[in-house]
């Protein structure tokens, strides 16, 4: 048979009373211990003592309350010790005083405790589940988010990689840029200057000439000077190796003049001063100094 058509309205209150009270149980006890000692020395009724009128007064029967219980005590007391006393007191004693005023066998009023006792334990477990699935539902969200949040931090890692390749990639692309119409003037120069036209032709071509050989003569003369730092232990040096030892102003200078200065022609060059017998010596590809007559 069902509650609702059973119980009377007084019975199904006791019950919803006592399942309450329940809940205030475990804080006011703990509360009550500390309290007591405090309120001995201010005045105020002791626990022991609103538990013991609470038990005189449920024994009449007669109702307790926080003011049956106060105008019961010698001296009165405040109204929120006694309501704190009073409610550690109900949650032990699982009062329900519209069931016990209703004088229900006590066979009853033990079975309507122990099904409130197990609605409340029922309802805990329930809260429980409950917050356990929403506490894994946000650690989920919460990994979720993260991994976004190290999705995109990559992402944005990997874009700032790529642009400043290739924000490097255009500087350099703009420097050999530079120095491809830098080489082009120069070679337009050089060319301009082997094959002049006009009646001075043949002085600009002499002039060109010695402006060549003039520029080779101090190649020459700096890869005589890098070989001299070394004669002396005896050292020589590849053709790359000399060529990286030239000077940053003869490579400009050939860039603007058109001249040729790229590694196997400086080869070339030594070469020829090497078959004169001028300065330099050559065995297996590597150039030394000649020694003084």
């Amino acid at each position: 048979m069902a509650m609702d058509e059973a119980w009377p309205d007084d019975m199904k209150m006791g019950l919803i009373g006592g399942v309450r009270a329940g809940h205030a149980h475990q804080g006011a006890i703990h509360h009550s211990a500390a309290s007591s000692a405090r309120e001995r020395g201010a005045g105020m009724p002791t626990r022991s003592e609103v538990w013991a009128i609470a038990d005189r007064l449920r024994a009449k029967p007669e109702r307790v309350s926080i003011r049956s219980v106060r105008d019961a005590l010698p001296r009165g007391g405040s109204y929120r010790v006694i309501g704190e006393h009073l409610a550690a007191w109900k949650a032990e004693r699982h009062y329900q005083p519209r069931l016990e005023l209703a004088q229900l066998p006590e066979a009853l009023l033990e079975e309507l405790a122990s099904f409130g006792k197990r609605v409340w334990e029922a309802s805990m477990r329930e809260a429980t589940r409950q917050f356990e699935a929403d506490r894994d539902r946000l650690e989920g969200l919460r990994l979720h988010d993260q991994k976004l949040r190290d999705e995109a931090l990559a992402g944005a890692d990997a874009a700032e990689g790529r642009i400043a390749a290739a924000e490097a990639k255009a500087e350099r692309l703009a420097a050999e840029l530079a120095a491809a119409r830098e080489e082009a003037r120069g070679l337009r120069r050089k060319m301009s200057a082997v094959r002049p036209t006009g009646a001075d032709a043949e002085e600009r071509r002499r002039a060109e000439r010695a402006r060549s050989r003039a520029f080779w003569e101090k190649v020459m003369g700096e890869a005589q000077a890098a070989l001299a730092r070394i004669h002396a232990a005896g050292g020589g040096l590849t053709r790359d190796q000399i060529f990286k030892k030239l000077s940053r102003d003869l490579r400009e200078e050939a860039t603007a003049t058109g001249e040729d200065l790229g590694v196997a022609n400086l080869s070339k060059r030594l070469d020829e001063r090497v078959l004169r017998g001028k300065f330099f010596t050559k065995k297996d590809g590597v150039y030394r100094l000649r020694p003084a007559a």
